[in-house]
């Protein structure tokens, strides 16, 4: 009788202490106060972009506090103003100053020139991004963006379809985002019927337009911002052009570009374009009302990206970035803003669907 009182004591001591441990790793959980920095746009010409970016942040803070409470984390949110310099000054303050646990950095050029920084102060960086040239130099990087090889692969498929024989990419992102969807291109055109165009905010794009016409291009690959896009529409209607024209919707079929030239002149246009899921639409159109979807694209990876941070930071011990990347590579988030991603070797890439402009409506072809 005396073994069994003990036995059943000692049962009930290590259950009590079993269900301590789990309380107190959930509470420390919940208690864990997690500091991302936030580096986006929000002047300059790619605000557009940026406030979308902020507006993602919000909501996925809201739902970071609801969670696990006020204290739980902390969001820094820097200005890059679109511009390198400025970037590397803001990621600067919010490593040596406010010490944030992770970066999040929109844009190939801030982030190309953060990236040594993350990486000389053992900081992980998540991108968003097409340049896969930054995870080559940094360990530390983890990229949220498009692959433009898959992506341009899909379009030359099309293309060849319609019979184009040459297509050039207009790259504006610079890194190598043009010569990786000049990859995807050559997987179904031979390279001497594709040309990558490299250009900057003193390029004359007229007269680059107007040169690759002549070269009988048939089809343009823009990675550029919405300027330079609405740009070549109004070229395109002065000149009388006939290309098919393709990029992402936040660039190549926005609502300013439907209102300036008018959707009639966006025939023969080629988007693609992320599917936000319908819980991120509730939780985006109760706060901020509703949004045409190609504004939505930056939100909805900003969004996951933020909840990614937010999970892999908490349930890592500090600085173990071995664990973090793991976490933000393998864990699934319930009711994220994306269906699902082609996760690859750090790489999270949104699976996004292709659409076209027919006689005046968006029709969905791959």
């Amino acid at each position: 009788m005396k073994k069994t009182t003990t036995l059943i004591l000692a049962i009930t001591i290590i259950v009590i202490i079993l269900i301590s441990l789990i309380f107190f790793l959930q509470t420390s959980h919940q208690q864990k106060k997690v500091k991302i920095g936030a580096i986006i746009p929000l002047t300059g010409k790619t605000a557009y972009l940026g406030l979308e970016n902020q507006k993602a942040i919000v909501l996925a803070e809201e739902r970071i506090k609801k969670q696990f409470g006020d204290g739980s984390i902390e969001i820094v949110i820097e200005d890059s103003q679109g511009d390198s310099k400025v970037a590397v000054a803001a990621a600067n303050k919010l490593i040596e100053i406010d010490q944030v646990d992770v970066l999040y950095v929109e844009s190939t050029g801030p982030s190309t020139a953060i990236s040594p920084i993350a990486l000389d102060n053992n900081v992980i960086m998540m991108y968003s991004s097409s340049s896969k040239d930054i995870l080559s130099k940094n360990p530390l990087a983890i990229k949220a963006s498009d692959d433009p090889e898959q992506i341009c692969k899909r379009f030359a498929d099309i293309s060849k379809e319609k019979r184009i024989e040459k297509i050039a990419v207009i790259n504006e992102m610079g890194a190598t985002i043009g010569l990786d969807c000049e990859k995807g291109l050559n997987k179904v055109y031979l390279q001497e019927n594709t040309i990558v165009e490299t250009i900057t905010a003193g390029s004359d794009i007229k007269t680059t337009i107007l040169k690759l016409n002549d070269q009988d291009v048939g089809a343009f690959v823009f990675y550029a911002f919405e300027g330079t896009c609405l740009s070549y529409y109004k070229i395109k209607m002065e000149f009388d052009l006939n290309q098919l024209v393709f990029g992402p919707d936040g660039g190549v079929i926005t609502d300013n570009i439907i209102n300036t030239v008018g959707i009639e002149n966006l025939e023969d246009t080629f988007a693609y374009t992320k599917i936000p899921t319908e819980y991120f639409r509730e939780e985006y159109s109760s706060k901020f009302g509703e949004v045409d979807n190609s504004l939505l694209q930056k939100a909805v990876v900003t969004y996951d990206i933020i909840l990614k941070l937010d999970n892999a930071v908490r349930n890592c011990e500090s600085k173990d970035n071995v664990c973090i990347i793991n976490k933000i590579l393998i864990d699934k988030t319930e009711n994220t803003a994306i269906e699902s991603y082609d996760i690859g070797e750090r790489i999270v890439s949104p699976v996004s669907a292709i659409y076209t402009i027919d006689n005046g409506e968006k029709i969905r072809v791959n």
